[in-house]
């Protein structure tokens, strides 16, 4: 505190190093997870994944953050609460996904946030930001229906976000990309019809088995 701070080689005035990433699919994805499950603070980036079933996509988390940054990533796998959480503690990686990625410090609802526009100026790296969001807020599942006493059921994709931006831009790549997704209940997107759910394994894909299995 007294001397420190006024030295030229003093760590609060030289952040660490670390790789700064060029535009890619593999930022835009890291970014979509980010915005789905991830949290950022003054000193850390934070993403929180299940720990039941998201253990084997906390490991493509990790490597991804990795390979991007070339930095140390801690994963603290906090059992009692089932929750995984993958954590890289780095000021200027966090001034980076602010100041060049267009992210933001704080509650994603109530800032109302929404995908940066390099990545939705581009179909690539705006089909890896939704694989990003959907691995991480978004589930698959079965809606049953009867008709004339038969009870039938088909597969359903859904995307859920508070944040009214992001939930209209996920929409709209979506319907570029060919699919025939539809806003729900003020929060969701649903993708159903058998033709959209092909395409969308296809053409987007996932890394997270959990929403594969299912």
């Amino acid at each position: 505190e007294k001397e420190g701070k006024y030295r030229s080689d003093s760590i609060i005035k030289a952040p660490l190093p670390f790789k700064k990433p060029r535009f890619s699919s593999e930022l835009a994805e890291f970014v979509g997870i980010l915005l789905g499950d991830g949290g950022i603070t003054k000193q850390q980036i934070a993403i929180s994944l299940n720990g039941k079933d998201e253990k084997e996509y906390s490991e493509f988390v990790l490597s991804l953050a990795k390979r991007l940054f070339g930095v140390y990533v801690g994963v603290y796998d906090r059992k009692s609460m089932s929750v995984i959480i993958v954590r890289i503690c780095r000021s200027g990686i966090v001034r980076y996904c602010v100041e060049k990625l267009g992210l933001k410090i704080g509650n994603k609802i109530k800032q109302q946030v929404d995908i940066p526009d390099w990545i939705k100026q581009n179909k690539k790296f705006s089909i890896a930001c939704v694989r990003g969001l959907i691995d991480t807020e978004g589930c698959a599942f079965t809606h049953y229906y009867k008709v004339n006493g038969k009870l039938y059921g088909y597969k359903k994709l859904a995307f859920t976000s508070l944040s009214e931006p992001l939930r209209q831009s996920v929409f709209h790549i979506l319907r570029n990309l060919g699919m025939n997704p539809r806003l729900c209940r003020r929060k969701d997107i649903w993708l159903d019809g058998r033709r959209s759910m092909e395409r969308y394994f296809s053409l987007v894909g996932t890394h997270n088995r959990k929403l594969l299995n299912k």
